[in-house]
């Protein structure tokens, strides 16, 4: 009976889900990637993504997936977590999971929609790499900052936690202005170094 019962929820969601009204779209993003730190300082951030999404329920609820560049300059480390290190200059890419996105509408005029957007991201990164400055002014170069080596800890790929913005809808065209509060700590070099981005985004709506 159990089994009956739920394949015909499962049924009736499906249904409700392809009779919604569905659009697809895509989305660039831009913004300063003021890494939240305790021991360290971030100099340079930025960090740039493109995707696309899709939006159901009469736009209420969407989800989306982006490729993405990040890049900033750690510096100010504290001997005990990274000895002998002055400077470290990171670059890196990423894939990026949203699975769930609300968007509340809170505004309407005749073309205009205003939208509070709330969800929730998962990132992988990958191809990372880092220039290291030590005490004495050497460089050298890190071809992987999420693998462990001799005297380097390995950077944490993933990545996780939940986005916060205010978007404008033209007619087909989405702009917004999205801060994201990542969860997990990133660094072996820090206390507690997390996600912290405010980016503008730009989207066409089909």
């Amino acid at each position: 009976m159990k089994k009956i019962f739920s394949t015909i929820v499962f049924v009736l969601l499906c249904g409700n889900l392809l009779q919604a009204q569905v659009h697809y779209g895509v989305e660039v993003n831009g913004g300063f990637d003021a890494i939240e730190a305790s021991n360290v300082e971030c100099k340079s951030p930025f960090t740039l993504r493109a995707g696309a999404f899709i939006r159901y329920n009469s736009d209420l609820f969407g989800a989306g997936i982006y490729y993405g560049h990040r890049s900033f300059t750690l510096s100010e480390f504290i001997p005990q977590y990274a000895p002998d290190i002055q400077k470290l200059a990171l670059s890196t890419n990423f894939i990026e999971l949203v699975p769930i996105m609300v968007n509340l509408n809170f505004a309407k005029f005749t073309n205009w929609k205003a939208n509070l957007l709330m969800g929730l991201y998962g990132a992988y990164h990958f191809a990372g790499k880092a220039t290291l400055t030590d005490l004495s002014g050497n460089n050298r170069q890190i071809d992987n900052i999420f693998h462990d080596q001799t005297d380097f800890k390995a950077f944490q790929p993933w990545d996780y936690g939940a986005k916060l913005g205010v978007e404008l809808n033209y007619r087909h065209w989405l702009f917004g202005v999205i801060l994201t509060e990542g969860f997990p700590n990133l660094s072996p070099y820090d206390k507690r170094m997390k996600t912290h981005l405010g980016e503008f985004s730009v989207g066409y709506q089909f």
